[in-house]
């Protein structure tokens, strides 16, 4: 049962970690900046809409009932595989993009191997 003392010691530190104002902010979207890419075995991309530059979090909501693969690029084309980043069938996830101003994030691409189906991307900030 060395499990107890661990998840003790670590909600510990989440509690000092509050005490001390490390709190994060909820997820907070940006007007007008979401997309949406629907695709299935072939990949597709689409431009993100109001990315600031420097680390900004995008909000993913998957409306698929298979798993689908994301990928980011710089510009139109960056295409997904089955080997990059799997998001859940009905996910929502926040992922935080670190922008580099010579050559800004600007692209997500998809793909469905399962069937076709639909994600939402959403630029905003807070976790």
């Amino acid at each position: 049962m060395k499990l107890v003392p661990r998840l003790l010691a670590a909600f510990a530190m989440l509690a000092a970690a509050n005490a001390a104002g490390a709190q994060t902010a909820a997820f907070h979207w940006l007007e007008d900046s979401t997309v949406s890419i629907t695709t299935g075995a072939t990949s597709a991309n689409i431009a993100l809409k109001r990315v600031p530059s420097g680390a900004t979090q995008v909000r993913l909501y998957s409306s698929c009932a298979t798993d689908v693969f994301i990928r980011k690029g710089v510009d139109s084309t960056v295409q997904a595989s089955a080997t990059d980043l799997p998001e859940a069938p009905g996910s929502v996830e926040v992922l935080t993009l670190n922008d580099n101003p010579a050559s800004p994030i600007a692209y997500i691409a998809m793909i469905s191997p399962g069937g076709t189906c639909t994600l939402y991307i959403t630029t905003g900030a807070g976790l």
